[in-house]
């Protein structure tokens, strides 16, 4: 049902987009300044501008009903196959209202990690000393959290790393897929794209992985 081709490629753009922007404004900040929630929007622009609908910060529907809209945990970015309508409340699940929306079963469940090789602390560009932990203990966790939700049938994890170039960013992301196997994580081999970066503080090169997550 889900073109995760189309996905990746929207991913891919936007952030390319964003990163050609902040060179047109000569920027002293490139696109691997910013905190990952300040990826999220970049990536939800994307998503909207390929057609899908775009629903970020949603509740697992596992605990979608939960009395409290602040109770349960939140999924980083929801598609539904387009804008034309909304994802399902399961709060109106039996109702005719119900069916006025796309089921979380038939919605696409992304959750977003941003990795850096360099990156900023205290003003000063480094290198990161969790880079390896962030990129598979965290991601991992993500892979997990997905995969044990019953209400989710289509999952994917969003990788987005930011390295000093490409050769390194295809021997971590195979590093990364072995490491995965070896957890048995139930996740497939990821659709991979990426971009050369202006490099200011280390890094030349973001990569975009987008790996499918099934069900444990």
């Amino acid at each position: 049902m889900w073109d995760l081709e189309r996905v990746l490629e929207s991913a891919t753009d936007a952030l390319r987009a964003r990163a050609d922007a902040l060179d047109a404004e000569q920027s002293t900040r490139g696109i691997d300044w910013l905190e990952e929630l300040a990826i999220h929007p970049i990536l939800q622009g994307g998503f909207r501008g390929a057609g899908f609908g775009v629903h970020p910060e949603q509740r697992y529907p596992s605990g979608a009903t939960a009395p409290k809209q602040s109770e349960g945990e939140r999924c980083d970015i929801v598609l539904t196959p387009d804008d034309s309508r909304p994802l399902a409340d399961p709060l109106l699940a039996g109702t005719l209202f119900a069916k006025a929306g796309v089921a979380p079963d038939s919605a696409l469940w992304i959750e977003v990690k941003t990795v850096g090789q360099f990156h900023v602390t205290d003003d000063a560009p480094r290198p990161n000393p969790a880079y390896t932990s962030d990129l598979t203990t965290a991601v991992f966790t993500d892979i997990r959290k997905l995969a044990r939700e019953p209400g989710i049938v289509h999952a994917a994890a969003l990788l987005v790393a930011f390295v000093q170039d490409r050769s390194i960013a295809e021997h971590d992301l195979g590093v990364w897929r072995e490491r995965s196997l070896e957890k048995g994580l139930p996740v497939s081999v990821p659709l991979v794209s990426g971009f050369e970066i202006t490099e200011r503080i280390g890094n030349a090169w973001c990569a975009v992985a987008l790996a499918q997550v099934h069900h444990l």
